[in-house]
């Protein structure tokens, strides 16, 4: 006997985990710098990441959060953490060791 499953998304953009109040996305699967906030009903463009890349790691809230290292234009890895205040990210740190697929949590005071 065969069963049949049909996959769904559990969370992605167009449909956002409505048990969630805030999140924060930045950086993308392409080259960018946007950042978006959801407000537990809808996506809203925030202030740009100032280095535009793709598999970065991010931790944080959505009022405080980091970017970290990931991979620049032209398969370039970048060092850049930047730190999100809740309405801008500057940048604070280089890593020693540039990534791409970078994992990471936790807070930005820890």
């Amino acid at each position: 006997m065969m069963t049949t499953l049909a996959w769904a998304p559990a969370n992605n953009l167009d449909k956002p985990n409505t048990e969630k109040n805030a999140a924060l996305k930045a950086g993308g699967c392409t080259f960018t710098t946007a950042t978006e906030e959801y407000n537990g009903t809808a996506w809203t463009e925030k202030a740009d990441l100032n280095t535009a890349r793709l598999g970065l790691g991010g931790a944080g809230t959505a009022t405080a959060a980091l970017a970290i290292s990931g991979e620049g234009p032209g398969s370039t890895n970048v060092t850049n953490v930047e730190q999100w205040d809740g309405s801008s990210w500057t940048e604070i740190a280089e890593v020693n060791q540039s990534r791409r697929g970078v994992a990471a949590s936790g807070i930005t005071t820890s």
